[in-house]
């Protein structure tokens, strides 16, 4: 059903109509359960912009952008507003191919949209907690409208006509037809929900928009983290060492600063100038498995083993369920190149734990399942899955790597990192 049928728009200032109170508030702030923020950043007028709904499910973190409209009941008796929101993107938090966390546009999303029922107060927007219905899921298109998905058609009558059945979004991503969202306005959702310190590119904290107000001040310090900002959003490790080391002058007991340069040095191969910086915000954040899992990575490339290992371990001690830090403990424990953290059995259990986790479709997990049950010496069942990860491949680009690792199981060795 097309909402435009049974909605009109609703302007700030609409006349002939009633005028809803509080309504900045809607796009000032976040709103947030436990496992899912919605944030709202309006173009030229608040009814309307860009819409981001951030999520963490068992451990698992993901996000979808899209668009938003606010729209008015054509029966202005009823004290309420609809929010329909089209998401037209989604992004996964997961590892590239050195094994570090990172944000990747999802190809397989189709785009759906949702539209909630909001109650006013007395034609006021409630200020700390908003109830939202979800009254329909539709599909949308690649701008967020409202369309139409058809089958392949099927039979004489449908192939002449060209058309097939009209697709039901059934199963949308995000919430569930006839669910009831009680959202907490504020600007900490995403510490509710325990969301990684790297944020979606694109997506704007509007903790760190006060951080800016409350902590950098003349005018110009803001200017100066607004820069930052965006060389964060750019991936250009120069410009966010350089902008960072400017703002730790200024206060340097800020965790996500120390994060940020640690990054930058990463990506510029200064490996120990990385793990220095990780390691005082470690300091400062010492619950964020996401500091522990990054110092590890640079540990590596130092060729200190043990001590990625320990970090691994104590990520997973905070994050028992994280996929990540289940798969970057097996990974090291079933290839790395000191034999004295090479631990098959322990491997295969945190490898085995992560592919259940996932049901087995992640062919990243499955390639180290693979390794660990080499390292543990089944050749049978690490040949198995080798070859159901080279059937899961989605980067052709790794498809070399995981063929060698094949051919070496076959030949009843183990794979070690170089």
């Amino acid at each position: 059903m097309n909402v435009l049928l049974f909605v009109a728009l609703l302007l700030p200032c609409q006349s002939g109509g009633k005028i809803v109170k509080n309504s900045d508030v809607l796009v000032s702030q976040d709103w947030s359960d436990r496992s899912r923020v919605i944030s709202l950043t309006p173009s030229e007028k608040w009814t309307d912009g860009v819409a981001w709904i951030l999520a963490t499910r068992d451990r698992e973190h993901a996000c979808w952008k899209g668009v938003y409209t606010f729209l008015r009941p054509s029966n202005d008796s009823e004290d309420l507003i609809y929010l329909r929101i089209g998401l037209t993107r989604r992004y996964d938090y997961t590892t590239n191919d050195d094994f570090e966390m990172t944000w990747k546009m999802n190809p397989k999303f189709k785009p759906q949209g949702m539209l909630l029922e909001i109650p006013l107060e007395s034609s006021s927007v409630p200020q700390e907690i908003l109830t939202a219905s979800i009254t329909s899921v539709f599909y949308v298109d690649e701008s967020g409208k409202e369309t139409t998905r058809r089958a392949e058609p099927e039979g004489f009558l449908q192939s002449l006509a060209g058309t097939g059945d009209v697709i039901t979004l059934r199963d949308p991503e995000t919430v569930r037809i006839g669910e009831t969202l009680r959202l907490r306005g504020g600007n900490n959702g995403l510490q509710t929900i325990n969301f990684p310190d790297l944020l979606p590119p694109g997506f704007r904290n509007r903790q760190d928009k006060q951080k800016v107000v409350t902590n950098f001040r003349p005018d110009g310090n803001s200017s100066i983290e607004k820069l930052w900002t965006q060389a964060k959003q750019s991936g250009n490790p120069k410009e966010v060492l350089e902008i960072s080391n400017i703002l730790l002058k200024l206060d340097s007991n800020r965790a996500e600063l120390h994060h940020f340069r640690g990054w930058a040095y990463a990506q510029l191969n200064e490996h120990q100038n990385a793990v220095d910086s990780y390691s005082r915000a470690v300091e400062l954040n010492s619950r964020s498995g996401s500091l522990l899992r990054s110092r590890a990575i640079e540990y590596s490339k130092l060729k200190k083993y043990s001590h990625a290992k320990a970090d691994c371990i104590s990520a997973l001690q905070l994050e028992p369920n994280n996929s990540y830090c289940l798969n970057q403990l097996a990974w090291l424990l079933a290839t790395c190149p000191d034999a004295t953290v090479r631990d098959g059995t322990l491997a295969v259990k945190y490898a085995d734990k992560v592919c259940q986790q996932t049901m087995f479709k992640d062919w990243t997990y499955v390639d180290t399942l693979a390794a660990a049950y080499a390292e543990a010496r089944d050749f049978r069942r690490a040949v198995y899955w080798q070859t159901e990860a080279l059937e899961l491949l989605t980067e052709e680009k790794s498809r070399e790597g995981l063929t060698e690792r094949l051919a070496l199981y076959k030949a009843e060795k183990a794979y070690v990192e170089p």
